[in-house]
């Protein structure tokens, strides 16, 4: 499968490894202090792990070397997380009623391949109610009990 930059750059950030943060009473008020949480105060760590031209080295379990380019966690408290889940939930029908295509399109004076080409020039997403409905459902997609897409790989105490 040949995938596009966008399409690689939206799958690195959707299935980012997440780093659970536990922080004790004393560290979240000292970061607090400064207006921030200690997840937040950490996240920049997390946007890109092994920069420039070298990657990350990952050892796969028959022992071979792969380097991964572009790799990032996201950093995360017990109460980010919980507010992600509840996120996921949006009923994608109400999108689909709010994004209701409009008169104009069902007459947009489209004959044949010609005409095409102009319709997209003047409208550059011709289906916004499929977008919208796309970017909800990927949004819904992760977060349950058996799969570890969004499930803490790694912890930090603090």
């Amino acid at each position: 499968v040949i995938m596009n930059r966008a399409s690689i750059q939206w799958a690195t950030e959707v299935f980012k490894p997440v780093v659970l943060v536990c922080g004790s009473e004393k560290a979240e008020k000292i970061c607090q202090k400064n207006g921030i949480t200690l997840s937040e105060m950490l996240r920049p760590f997390g946007n890109r792990i092994g920069g420039g031209d070298g990657g990350v080295r990952f050892r796969t379990p028959n022992q071979t070397l792969k380097v991964v380019h572009g790799y990032g966690v996201q950093i995360l408290s017990g109460a980010e997380i919980d507010k992600i889940a509840a996120t996921r939930v949006a009923p994608l029908d109400d999108v689909m009623r709010a994004n209701v295509p409009s008169e104009q399109r069902k007459s947009d004076d489209i004959f044949d391949m010609s005409d095409a080409a102009r319709f997209f020039i003047r409208n550059p997403d011709p289906t916004p109610w499929f977008t919208a409905y796309r970017t909800e459902l990927h949004k819904s997609l992760g977060f349950t009990p058996y799969e570890f897409t969004e499930q803490p790989l790694g912890m930090i105490f603090v």
